[in-house]
């Protein structure tokens, strides 16, 4: 959670704040300096995030994984 100061008042442990917009509703930004996932390979394909440089759309994908019927052995690709 971040620390804000507006006009000279501080806020502590703040972990996000809204805006209102001109057309209607409210523009979220949350505090992102814990967020682990940082890049595109972080983040499955199909899936998107946003971190404090933006738009993150994701590139990873799900490993496949098979047994053999007779060894029963797994194998993960």
């Amino acid at each position: 959670m971040a620390t804000i100061t507006i006009n000279g008042t501080t806020y502590n442990s703040v972990p996000y704040i809204q805006i209102p917009k001109q057309g209607g509703g409210n523009a979220s930004f949350y505090d992102t300096e814990d967020a682990t996932a940082t890049s595109a390979g972080h983040i499955l394909n199909g899936y998107t995030a946003y971190g404090a440089s933006g738009k993150i759309e994701g590139s990873a994908t799900m490993p496949t994984i098979t047994q053999d019927g007779t060894s029963h052995v797994l194998t993960i690709s």
